[in-house]
């Protein structure tokens, strides 16, 4: 569907464009639009070639403000961008033209599931686009702030530019209804769940993070526990013969990849093997302050997606819950799947799950071609250590190429004859991996190189991005995991 809609859309590009945006806003797009452009101008590709611009949508689940906002704001940017490069050398792809593509937002499923993500779908037809404008607008204590950045269709990153803070008043923030307190929100997410799908029988329950962090604090954790009741009473009242059943993603997950330490080949193990009835709910949490914004998504392969957000006042939970991780990781994972390589990285308790002190870790690898991967963990005692390659595999296999279109499970016999198991301290530890279409080893510092399990050099690890981004005539891709790391329950 949504290659059709690029075929149809790409060359009807943008001259005149209306925008509703406040003064305040419309002055930092202006700015923003300008160092777009420098950016951009700064590369030889673009200085070369009529480059075919789209700005992306936002995707309402990871924004702290209304979509109607950042619309806005993204129409600003654009019309600020036709206007300050006055050439014409650069041609404009209308937002009017994606709303087709923007419904589709909500139902692209985590490529967990072996599907693209809508900013991937764009980047394979580069025949249709060339250069991405991709916004970020993130909570930044009680400032609001953007950032965007431009991306080549081929994953080359032109530049990011500096925060931006944004005017918005405290009821501007978030759009969710405003309820009593935690218990009664959730009790009503239960019921309009229910009244919108009332023949679920199983949800995979994802969790809920802390904002786009991919982080389960405290809070989270006892928003999850507290739903779960709430599903699960209010489709008991209604299910005579049969009560809703709820998996978490550490049962899903290990059923879906249910070979450890093999791989496990694409035509045994796809998304055609999950049953099309499968729920899956995840969810986040916002903090603005006095109030916590919770908004929870129901998906389904078949029919869609259903979203539903509260507002509720922190001091209905718990006393001293914890809401803010004390570690943000956010910035290790920018450019995650901004390249044109289908790269997986989840685990075998899901995507960014929880582990407990003492469970083994297992890693989980795919990509859409022959790559060479290099993986790093960034523990909670802050040293990173190199998983892959390592000693063992290049000794057995000489590179560190993994096959295409196959689950590679780390550790396994032939990856990392060894098991990892989660220690202390407890905290939020990241693996974050790169994927390149040809072998890259010897253009690596030697501390990259996978030849000892020491910790890579001190600071290094801020710039692995960099490091592999800027390597030439390579495709490369990135992609992480959050891992949650809490005590064991007594």
């Amino acid at each position: 569907m949504l290659k059709s809609i690029l075929k149809l859309v790409a060359f009807s590009f943008l001259t005149v464009f209306a925008i509703e945006v406040s003064a305040g806003n419309d002055e930092a797009a202006s700015e923003i639009s300008k160092e777009l452009l420098f950016l951009i101008n700064k590369k030889k590709e673009a200085k070369d070639n009529n480059l075919r611009v789209a700005v992306l949508p936002f995707n309402k689940h990871e924004i702290p403000i209304s979509t109607e906002e950042a619309n806005a704001l993204n129409d600003s940017v654009l019309n600020h961008l036709i206007r300050y490069e006055g050439n014409q050398q650069y041609k404009y792809l209308a937002r009017q033209e994606l709303n087709a593509v923007i419904s589709d937002i909500d139902k692209t499923t985590s490529i967990e599931y072996g599907e693209e993500t809508f900013i991937q779908q764009l980047m394979k037809n580069a025949s249709q686009v060339d250069l991405l404008i991709i916004g970020k607008i993130y909570l930044s204590g009680s400032k609001v702030n953007v950032i965007y950045k431009a991306v080549s269709t081929k994953g080359a990153i032109y530049g990011v530019t500096a925060p931006v803070e944004l005017k918005v008043v405290n009821d501007s923030l978030g759009s969710g209804v405003e309820y009593n307190n935690v218990d009664s929100a959730l009790e009503k997410c239960a019921e309009y769940f229910f009244d919108n799908s009332p023949s679920i029988q199983e949800i995979v329950f994802d969790g809920v993070r802390y904002q786009s962090t991919g982080i389960q604090p405290e809070a989270g954790r006892y928003i999850s526990t507290l739903l779960q009741d709430k599903l699960k009473k209010t489709y008991s009242n209604f299910l005579v013969d049969k009560q809703l059943m709820i998996l978490d993603s550490k049962t899903e997950s290990q059923s879906r990849y249910n070979l450890r330490g093999l791989s496990v080949s694409k035509k045994t193990n796809t998304k055609d093997s999950q049953p099309n009835k499968a729920f899956k709910l995840s969810g986040s949490y916002w903090d603005f302050g006095n109030s916590i914004e919770i908004r929870i998504l129901l998906k389904n392969k078949n029919t869609g997606s259903l979203s539903w957000s509260g507002k509720v006042n922190k001091k209905s939970f718990p006393i001293n819950i914890n809401f803010i991780p004390k570690v943000d990781l956010s910035s290790y994972r920018e450019n995650d799947l901004l390249s044109p390589i289908d790269f997986l990285v989840t685990t075998s308790n899901g995507s960014d799950p929880i582990y407990k002190i003492g469970e083994k870790l297992d890693v989980i690898i795919k990509a859409d071609r022959d790559v060479w991967v290099y993986c790093f963990y960034k523990q909670a005692d802050g040293s990173t250590i190199q998983i892959i390659p390592n000693e063992y595999y290049l000794e057995a296999n000489g590179e560190a190429v993994l096959k295409k279109n196959t689950f590679h499970v780390i550790p396994g016999l032939e990856i990392y004859p060894f098991e990892f198991v989660i220690t202390e301290p407890v905290g939020v530890e990241l693996v974050k991996c790169f994927a390149a279409d040809e072998n890259i080893t010897d253009q690596l510092p030697y501390s990259l190189r996978g030849q000892n399990f020491e910790p890579i050099p001190k600071g290094i690890e801020h710039n692995l991005t960099k490091i592999f981004r800027e390597l030439d005539n390579v495709n490369i891709a990135e992609n992480s995991v959050i891992l949650t790391v809490v005590h064991k329950e007594k």
